[in-house]
């Protein structure tokens, strides 16, 4: 209900209104989490981890150390930053991040935007699915890969392709076939006016 009042004082445009209020640290908080499963992790852990201990069993746990240590670690005092910023916003009316930001550590240090708990609580939320994607699409996926790439092409490309060959071999013969209506209608004419 105050949110709702809340949202309608903000008069903003209706893509505002879906993205939401605060949806900056939201946007943020998402995007930390995204760049270190899909770019830091895969990254680091080619470039930097040790070639003769690479395998299935140390990219797991990289992944999972990464997204603990690294990815929540940021990401959760945007979490909170989201949080705070929707309280200013129900004080104040309007959001502006350093004043949240400000006020936040005036009142409780460090500790506004990330505690051990807090923490704790993100990686408990997050990390067992997000921190083993990398694990899951360079070991688990390619396990099925051959099998659902030759699901697709005979269930779907194939049929899909031969379909549009037909339907091609058709509107080949049938624009054929109407040509050679108009023009057997052309010849005809002239014959039929003779008569």
């Amino acid at each position: 209900e105050n949110f709702a009042a809340i949202e309608q004082s903000l008069l903003r445009s209706p893509i505002q209104r879906m993205a939401g209020p605060a949806f900056t640290p939201c946007f943020m908080r998402n995007l930390i989490m995204c760049q270190t499963t899909f770019i830091l992790t895969p990254v680091t852990y080619k470039l930097y981890f040790p070639q003769d201990q690479k395998n299935k069993t140390t990219l797991l746990w990289y992944g999972l150390g990464m997204n603990i240590f690294v990815g929540n670690a940021a990401a959760i005092t945007q979490q909170t930053l989201w949080g705070r910023s929707l309280d200013y916003l129900a004080k104040h009316g309007q959001i502006n991040y350093t004043n949240v930001i400000k006020e936040g550590l005036l009142s409780e240090g460090v500790g506004a935007f990330f505690t051990a708990p807090r923490w704790f609580s993100r990686v408990l939320m997050n990390c067992p699915a997000q921190g083993a994607l990398p694990f899951i699409y360079n070991e688990v996926l390619p396990l099925g890969e051959a099998t659902y790439l030759s699901f697709i092409k005979n269930c779907i490309y194939e049929p899909f392709l031969a379909e549009v060959e037909n339907l091609e071999a058709r509107r080949i013969e049938g624009g054929a076939s109407s040509t050679l209506r108009i023009s057997n209608r052309s010849s005809c004419s002239p014959a039929a006016s003779d008569n």
